[in-house]
């Protein structure tokens, strides 16, 4: 199912198209008949957006230049034609349409957007009292106790005050477009757009010369506001004027959902209205100098939850002290189980099963660790990403050894159920079998792990395909902020759900 939609399938679907560049798709030839046409259509439907009154940014034509890959209608063969409208008019409101949605058998989609304090044109991560927001078919929403309100997102470009319309008499509709919900979650460029040298950082000269050059296409014919941001119009004007830091605002500045350095979505799972007991991590961030998970953004997560979301979110279970210490356990390169012997009953915190990417444990060369601004994959290497990432997550770990452990399904089992055990009067014990395998992937502050156990791994980056990738910066060698791993989760999270749009 995964490789059909990344991939394609030869017939009916086409697959995500990766190996062709998301911002010059003609190559690095701006003026081409073909990249000419593209920019035009991203332009054409950030005008339209436009003459509505909605102020647009950078964001706008991101978004459109990811609705090209991750949403329906676009195919190698109309990529750079007009015949269809390239994932434009998908409502993220629309996904409670989806048949496979109605019956359970996708999951139920949460996007997290960091907020910018309005006119505030910061450039640097956000401080940890900044509102986040999720995105979800249902609302726009923040449970932080600084705001704790939500709009249903079908309305959400509607302006409020107090929580009536602006103008009474005219409601918006169709803002949630599905690609512009992704581009707000993605959207960086507060932290890369450098307007004084007019330059992005970070990207290659070409890439980056194909983004400006839009953006200075979009300055002069649009209106745009803050441009370095997702602009939405605010349904929270005029509420929690002493807590909620955009109160007085007419606009939100919406941001990458990694900007305050949470490079994971735990804290809409967290919720304690939500009252999840169990939480499945795939850990994609890039924390070391090879792009490697360190246990950041956990850590700052939980000291987030611990401090300003007390009084809303169940707590994080105990983890290791620092993110050294998340290297020095291979917690960060090994399947693990956090918060397995909770204290109290019922839970102070969920069981989080934690799966970064990490090195294989064959000794293979790692592909999947690459530069945060990659914007092509060649198809070579989109399978042996996809053939690392299921081995990695599916295969847990043999301590001291390079195999799969064949008890891993088993162990995933007795996880997801443990918590129940909790509800039953009285308690029962867990099995045998799952007695050994929470021995083995349980996190025991009292007796840490090493990662001695986890011999033979590599963990330099190797271009499996080097005449067709193309390496956009170091960003993350330096150890900014970690923030696509989170992006690359989700956008795989929507793959899968807006499918059937």
């Amino acid at each position: 199912m995964m490789n059909e939609m990344v991939l394609g399938n030869g017939e009916e679907m086409e697959g995500w198209l990766l190996d062709i560049n998301l911002a010059s798709p003609d190559g690095v030839d701006l003026f081409s008949d073909n990249n000419q046409a593209f920019f035009g259509s991203l332009l054409w439907s950030v005008i339209a957006k436009s003459a509505k009154g909605i102020d647009t940014s950078l964001t706008d034509p991101w978004a459109r230049m990811i609705s090209y890959h991750f949403l329906n209608q676009t195919t190698r063969e109309n990529f750079f034609t007009n015949d269809t409208a390239h994932g434009a008019g998908q409502l993220w409101s629309d996904i409670p349409l989806i048949p496979a949605y109605q019956q359970y058998q996708t999951p139920f989609p949460i996007v997290v957007a960091d907020s910018r304090p309005v006119g505030s044109n910061l450039t640097t991560a956000l401080s940890p009292e900044s509102t986040v927001f999720e995105i979800t078919p249902l609302e726009l929403a923040s449970y932080d106790p600084n705001l704790s309100a939500g709009m249903n997102l079908t309305y959400t470009g509607t302006h409020l005050s107090n929580g009536m319309a602006v103008n009474g008499s005219a409601c918006v509709t169709g803002f949630d477009q599905a690609g512009f919900i992704m581009g707000t979650s993605a959207s960086l460029f507060n932290q890369i757009l450098d307007f004084a040298r007019n330059k992005i950082l970070e990207f290659s000269k070409d890439d980056g010369f194909a983004i400006l050059y839009v953006l200075s296409r979009q300055l002069r014919d649009i209106r745009t506001r803050a441009d370095d941001v997702a602009n939405w119009p605010s349904p929270f004007k005029g509420l929690k004027d002493t807590t909620f830091q955009d109160s007085d605002k007419d606009w939100l500045e919406l941001i990458d959902g990694g900007s305050n350095q949470e490079n994971i979505p735990y804290g809409p799972l967290f919720v304690r209205e939500r009252g999840l007991d169990v939480i499945v991590t795939i850990e994609g961030s890039a924390g070391d100098s090879n792009n490697w998970p360190n246990g950041t953004g956990p850590l700052l997560s939980a000291k987030r939850q611990s401090t300003i979301l007390r009084s809303s979110h169940q707590q994080f279970p105990p983890l290791p002290q620092d993110a050294q210490a998340f290297v020095d356990t291979g917690v960060n390169a090994r399947p693990t189980f956090f918060g397995c012997d909770p204290k109290q009953t019922p839970p102070e915190y969920p069981l989080v099963i934690y799966l970064p990417n990490a090195p294989p444990m064959n000794g293979d060369d790692p592909v999947t660790n690459t530069e945060t601004f990659t914007l092509s994959y060649t198809r070579k290497h989109q399978e042996l990403f996809l053939s690392q990432v299921y081995n990695n997550t599916g295969s847990g770990f043999s301590p001291n050894a390079n195999i799969p452990d064949p008890n891993f399904g088993t162990c995933l089992l007795c996880a997801a159920i443990d918590r129940g055990r909790l509800k039953v009067k009285p308690m029962i014990a867990r099995s045998t079998v799952c007695e050994k395998c929470f021995q083995q992937y349980c996190s025991d502050p009292e007796n840490p792990p090493s990662r001695s156990e986890l011999p033979g791994r590599k963990q330099v980056f190797v271009d499996p395909d080097p005449q067709g990738l193309e390496k956009l910066g170091d960003f993350f060698a330096r150890d900014k902020f970690a923030l696509i791993g989170g992006f690359i989760g989700l956008v795989i999270l929507f793959g899968l759900l807006i499918g059937g749009l």
